[in-house]
């Protein structure tokens, strides 16, 4: 811009003050960009220590050196975490249900702890999109299931949080067929049967302690059944009678054999 602004000229206005702030302003973004270069070369030579973790993260299309730096920086040691659960809570990705006061919910990002490291995930996973092609697979698999963008955004942020864990974790660069492998497992993955969440700590015990409510509950609900069951019984067949109490020869001997078989 410094160039652009010759001796005597003005920019945006005709007299020479407005042309001096202008020049002045200049002069501080050129500084200002000076200084981000020198930190940005400070910063990578200071980061030798974690130059094996560096290149590891760089492997994945999308993180460049300052993004791997600055999530780095954010989790210090992989080991703090003892599963990827641990680390999505601390980027605060983890899902959340939010219920208003007029009944109405949802579920969406929780967005706790630190927005630092959540942000710089942001633009990595921006990147990703664009760049690498599992993440951009992802991404047009949501968008074509009917999910909102930000939503499958994040998603893709989940997505690149568990190979960033994976990567540190086991010490081995990005390799999109072990995602492939992990994705097949978890289909043939047996599902294990589904057991009563109201008796999801205990088999069900009858000789067990329960309480008064719960006594009198099952009572009552004994009576019913042998009230019900009472109602169901036959009762003994009687034979059709004529008038003045006689009763008829063949309905007697149709009787007959069941009363036979009773009383044996």
């Amino acid at each position: 811009m410094l160039k652009l602004i010759q001796p005597g000229q003005t920019i945006g206005s005709s007299d020479a003050t407005s042309g001096q702030l202008l020049q002045a302003l200049a002069e501080q973004i050129l500084h200002l960009d000076l200084q981000i270069t020198h930190q940005k070369k400070l910063l990578e030579k200071n980061s030798e220590e974690a130059r094996e973790q560096i290149e590891l993260l760089t492997s994945f299309k999308g993180i460049a050196v300052f993004s791997a730096i600055g999530l780095l920086l954010n989790i210090i040691d992989i080991n703090r975490f003892p599963t990827v659960k641990h680390l999505a809570s601390y980027f605060g990705l983890h899902p959340e249900l939010k219920l208003s006061g007029d009944g109405v919910w949802r579920i969406c990002m929780s967005k706790k702890g630190r927005a630092e490291p959540r942000a710089i995930l942001f633009m990595v996973t921006l990147a990703a999109i664009c760049h690498n092609p599992l993440i951009r697979e992802l991404y047009e698999k949501k968008i074509n299931a009917g999910i909102h963008k930000m939503a499958a955004i994040g998603i893709c942020m989940h997505k690149i949080l568990r190979i960033v864990y994976g990567m540190l974790k086991h010490k081995t660069p990005f390799d999109p067929n072990i995602d492939k492998i992990n994705q097949a497992k978890s289909q043939n993955h047996t599902q294990k049967p589904k057991r009563d969440k109201n008796r999801r700590l205990q088999d069900f015990d009858a000789n067990a302690p329960i309480s008064r409510r719960q006594n009198n509950k099952r009572k009552e609900l004994l009576k019913t059944t042998n009230r019900s069951e009472l109602k169901t019984v036959k009762t003994r067949p009687q034979p059709e009678r004529m008038s003045g109490g006689w009763v008829k020869l063949s309905a007697l001997l149709s009787i007959y054999p069941q009363l036979i078989e009773k009383n044996s």
